[in-house]
């Protein structure tokens, strides 16, 4: 059961980095097409990199498009990036400073994040005309199965922490100790591998997207200006 689930666990690293790769090879080359026919004016400015930031940060078009959308999408992000935070413990040692301090933020963010996931999924319900697809019950059902079993292995079913610790900063470093012997622990860690076979790559490419959209808006109104 350990040899499989290690195996699994690498496949799901080197298809994750490996997807993360292509989609940006695919936006470098589509963002060269674009500047082959028309060349920048400048370097990108300060003003570029501080909208495309609150763009990312506030998700701002989604809500002018539905602010009902923007408060669930918000805070599922919000809180997500702070329980992932909190797992960094599991993979770091010494542990930063930095990431001892956000600890209870994390564990308050880990009883958010399941309530703005149901809270997406009655919205999406709600708008089935616009934003009901089945890979998103798909990933919001993940999300919320790997919020439960943390959840109860928080409150009820409590593993060895040093074993949990000692086998996934061992995977990381490629010396990997004893499987934990908790099975809510087993099947957290393979909903998460699961998941991140299936993590829409946007997340990550969003930036430089967003950074490009950016440009391009400010290249479009100096042509305006100049004319």
């Amino acid at each position: 059961m350990r040899i499989l689930i290690l195996v699994l666990a690498y496949l799901v690293y080197a298809w994750f980095w490996g997807r993360i790769g292509f989609h940006l090879l695919l936006w470098h080359r589509a963002a060269g097409q674009f500047r082959r026919y028309r060349p920048p004016r400048g370097p990108v400015s300060l003003c570029v990199y501080a909208r495309a930031a609150g763009q990312l940060a506030l998700l701002g078009r989604l809500f002018r498009v539905d602010p009902a959308l923007w408060i669930g999408s918000w805070t599922f992000h919000f809180s997500f990036f702070f329980v992932i935070l909190r797992h960094l413990r599991y993979f770091m040692n010494p542990l930063p400073g930095c990431i001892v301090d956000i600890q209870r933020c994390g564990l308050l963010a880990g009883y958010v994040l399941p309530l703005s996931v149901l809270y997406l999924a009655v919205v999406r319900i709600s708008r089935r005309e616009k934003y009901v697809s089945r890979y998103n019950f798909f990933i919001l059902s993940l999300v919320f199965s790997i919020c439960v079993t943390g959840l109860l292995m928080t409150f009820f079913f409590r593993p060895d922490i040093v074993a949990v610790k000692d086998f996934v900063f061992g995977m990381l470093v490629f010396q990997p100790g004893l499987l934990p012997g908790s099975v809510l622990f087993v099947v957290h860690f393979l909903l998460v591998l699961i998941l991140a076979s299936f993590l829409p790559t946007h997340i990550f490419t969003a930036p430089f997207i967003t950074l490009e959209a950016r440009r391009r808006e400010e290249e479009l109104e100096a042509v305006m200006h100049d004319e």
